[in-house]
């Protein structure tokens, strides 16, 4: 596609109308503009001279004219000539606006819409690459659990739950709930170091105690308290020992368990360490190699792009040189008024 074409293109046909290879400079149609401007203030000068009629006053036995009204012999030639000149004038206007658009839109016109030879193929690009995530592993207390087989399993969880219970008969606490606890009694509340209390207050049982009792109003009277046990103290001492020994064989089967779980856990979460460090190191070294060809890519990309668009850029001076030659073209119904305006007023050399 030639200069010429590209032009037609672009420019819309309310402004190509206006230009030709052939015609008037823009200069050329200014200076011929403000001479019909001159040739029409002439007219109309003229014109100003002139009426339907003149008009005379009878004074002192002699007419007085009252004005100065001339008739004008060729008034149909000039009222033509100035209509005709109005058009010359209007269409030299119109014609120098339409270069001075039509050079507006080639230098503003999107350079991708300037057609180019031998182009340089544009790859598209993809987005960049992105470093892949890696998530370390967690092992947990209950993926070690899940590991055991259904034996060990109950066992561990008859020994959690024993233990715990035989530590709050033994052993107050502070009212707090372990998991081993609440997965065997629910929502059912029992009285914690209930054993110990039974012993400590054997320990210190008295059979008979003094204490005032009220016989009504403000008269009070000592009295004895009498005090049953209900259990003998060694055998209550007995038990104590026989559930404190349950309790250290229950823990100790449970410390077992917990120590081989926790080495389970220690053991499984160095594993995922290690596969992690030796994620992350792949994915480092993926990543460098993808940044690097995508790197490459785009370096192509942007070099094959502004040759494309120095290119274009060439085309389009190009383009608007053509546009700034073109010159204002006079059609046939003005050619006879504009040679007679350069006859009257040549433009100076």
């Amino acid at each position: 596609m030639n200069v010429k074409e590209i032009y037609e293109k672009l420019v819309p046909t309310r402004y190509t109308v206006f230009l030709d290879e052939k015609g008037l400079t823009s200069s050329a149609a200014n200076h011929q503009a403000n001479m019909v401007k001159e040739q029409m203030q002439f007219i109309a000068s003229d014109l100003d001279r002139t009426n339907g009629y003149t008009s005379t006053v009878f004074v002192k036995d002699k007419n007085v004219r009252l004005d100065n009204f001339t008739q004008i012999p060729n008034l149909s030639e000039i009222s033509i000539k100035e209509g005709v000149y109005y058009g010359l004038s209007a269409w030299l206007r119109e014609g120098i606006t339409a270069k001075e658009t039509a050079i507006s839109i080639i230098n503003s016109t999107n350079v991708n819409l300037f057609p180019i030879e031998n182009e340089k193929e544009l790859i598209d690009i993809e987005e960049s690459p992105e470093l892949k995530e890696v998530v370390l592993k967690q092992y947990t207390l209950d993926d070690a659990l899940n590991e055991l087989s259904l034996k060990e399993r109950q066992e561990y969880l008859a020994v959690e739950a024993s233990s715990a219970h035989l530590g709050k008969k033994l052993h107050p606490n502070s009212g707090t709930t372990n998991a081993a606890q609440s997965r065997s009694i629910g929502s059912i509340v029992k009285k914690d170091g209930k054993i110990l209390e039974l012993k400590n207050q054997l320990n210190n049982f008295r059979e008979t105690s003094l204490t005032e009792y009220s016989l009504g109003g403000n008269t009070k009277e000592t009295c004895v308290i009498t005090n049953t046990a209900l259990y003998e103290r060694d055998d209550i001492l007995k038990l104590f020992l026989q559930l404190q020994e349950q309790h250290r064989s229950f823990e100790e089967r449970l410390n077992f368990y917990k120590a081989k779980l926790k080495d389970k856990m220690a053991s499984k979460n160095i594993e995922f360490t290690e596969a992690y460090r030796r994620e992350s190191s792949e994915a480092v070294k993926e990543y460098k190699i993808a940044m690097r060809e995508w790197n490459l890519a785009l370096d192509d990309y942007q070099k094959a792009h502004a040759e494309n668009t120095q290119a274009r850029e060439l085309v389009r001076l190009n383009v608007a040189k053509y546009v700034a030659k073109l010159k204002i073209v006079m059609p046939e119904a003005l050619t006879s008024i504009s040679n007679e305006i350069s006859l009257i007023c040549p433009i100076s050399k």
